[in-house]
Parts: structure tokens; C-alpha cells; sequence
């Protein structure tokens, strides 16, 4: 693939790959008729579909540290209609911005994302790590994700905030993974509208709907030594703090 080739990739300033989950895959290149020999039995299953996965895996990967990278899911049916499909490519490129990296996020550099001309406000959220958990002294945090799950998960959030509040012009969802010290930004989400109450209510939305369904995982690093901590889902994570907020703790 074309994310393979250094020489290629050093002359693009973005790289949209298009995904396509298993069932979508089989089905387009059964309609192709232009493969020449054709696909024999088993051809799909054992070589094409996982040759495609491993140059997937390579770029998502290749995209933690590279900004360029830009993962799309096409495998809903509306993507057959070519027209619709375009004027949806169109959105999610220039208008939704979702990353997962593991690189430092820089709010500046993700609030210029997340301007419009036509806007007067931009709602950001930053998610930092405190020094503290439960009572516990907190070292640090890890993130990791799933990364191709994580992005389509993303995507539709993007789609039901759009839904719900039609005014925004641009979402800006950034998610760093690996180790998160004390005072660094975990997440970053930024959305911007002509008027304040939308692009609030939308940053409320997006990081609620992200701790609810979005495959990223957290791991608590304690500083009295005594006990590691355990990995835990953004939704399991989110179920401890509503016990505890429950019993006032």
C-alpha cells in the first residue's frame, strides 16, 4: 500500500485510508469482474482480506506519531451511493478531526483545528491527569486503545453530536496513549459553533459518549508502591466514579 512507501507519503500532506470491515470487503470484490486471473475459491479468505489487515495494522501504527493519517469507515450502506459518500468523505476530513497518538497534544495546535471563520465560540475540554485516585497517590496513567474500533466509534459520535446540534461546524477529538504523567493532557476535544451554548453542550456530549463507548483503556500507576494498578475501560472507569459519587465518597 501507498503507506508503505516513504518516497510516496513524504510528497502528501494528508493520508485518508478507507476501512472496510469483512462482510463489506467479500461483497465489493465479488461485483469487481476486472481481477485478472480471478479470484479462485478461498483466494479472499486466505489471502487478499489478510493482506489487506496487515497493511491496516501497519498504518495505524504508523499513524500514532504521524499526524497526516485520517481513518474513515466505509462499510455502512449509505457508502454505495458514490454522491453521498463524497459530500460525507468531505465532512469528515475538513470538519471532524480525530486522533489517537502518543505523542504530547498541544492545545493550541488542536483549538486552530477546531476554528471557523463563521464561528464566535470554541468549547474546549481537557482531560489532565491529577495526583491523586481514591485517596491514593497517583504516579502516573497508560493509555491504550483499539485503535481501528476507537476511531469508528469516534466517527459516529461525531455523526450523533451533528445530529443533535446541526450549528457546529467543527469537532476536534484528540486521545494520547501510552504513560500520561501528572499535569498532561490525556484528551483533548474541542468543538466550535456561531453561538457558545451548542459548542458547550456538543464538548459535554463528545467526552461523555467517548468515557461510554470508545475501546480506550486506562491503567493507574500509585506511588506508595504497594499495589500496581489494573486496567480498566473508559466505561468501567466511569461506573466506579458513579458508585462512588453515589455513596459520597
Amino acid at each position: 500500500m501507498i503507506t508503505e512507501m516513504d518516497e510516496i507519503l513524504e510528497l502528501c500532506d494528508r493520508v485518508i485510508v478507507l476501512t472496510l470491515d469483512v462482510n463489506t470487503c467479500r461483497q465489493r470484490r465479488e461485483a469487481r469482474t476486472d481481477y485478472v486471473p480471478p479470484d479462485t475459491p478461498g483466494y479472499f479468505e486466505h489471502v487478499a482480506f489478510p493482506a489487506y489487515l496487515r497493511h491496516l495494522n501497519r498504518a495505524l501504527i504508523r499513524s500514532r506519531t504521524d499526524a497526516r493519517f485520517t481513518f474513515i469507515d466505509v462499510s455502512e450502506p449509505r457508502y454505495s451511493d458514490r454522491n453521498e459518500s463524497i459530500i460525507d468523505y468531505r465532512t469528515q476530513i475538513l470538519n471532524d478531526h480525530i486522533k489517537i497518538t502518543d505523542t504530547r497534544l498541544d492545545l493550541e495546535t488542536i483549538m486552530k483545528l477546531a476554528a471557523d471563520s463563521s464561528c464566535g465560540a470554541i468549547s474546549t475540554f481537557c482531560g489532565v491527569t491529577r495526583d491523586n485516585h481514591d485517596g491514593r497517590g497517583v504516579a502516573s496513567l497508560s493509555y491504550d486503545a483499539h485503535d481501528l474500533m476507537a476511531y469508528k466509534k469516534l466517527r459516529k459520535i461525531c455523526a450523533r453530536i451533528r445530529e443533535q446540534h446541526p450549528d457546529i461546524r467543527k469537532i476536534v477529538i484528540f486521545h494520547r496513549v501510552g504513560e500520561v504523567k501528572v499535569g498532561e493532557s490525556s484528551v483533548i476535544i474541542c468543538t466550535s459553533s456561531p453561538h457558545r451554548k451548542s459548542a458547550i453542550h456538543a464538548t459535554e456530549m463528545c467526552i461523555d459518549l467517548l468515557k461510554e463507548e470508545v475501546p480506550i483503556f486506562k491503567y493507574e500507576e500509585y506511588t506508595d508502591g504497594e499495589e500496581k494498578g489494573k486496567w480498566k475501560s473508559n466505561e468501567e472507569d466511569k461506573k466506579e466514579k458513579n458508585v462512588a459519587e453515589q455513596l459520597n465518597l
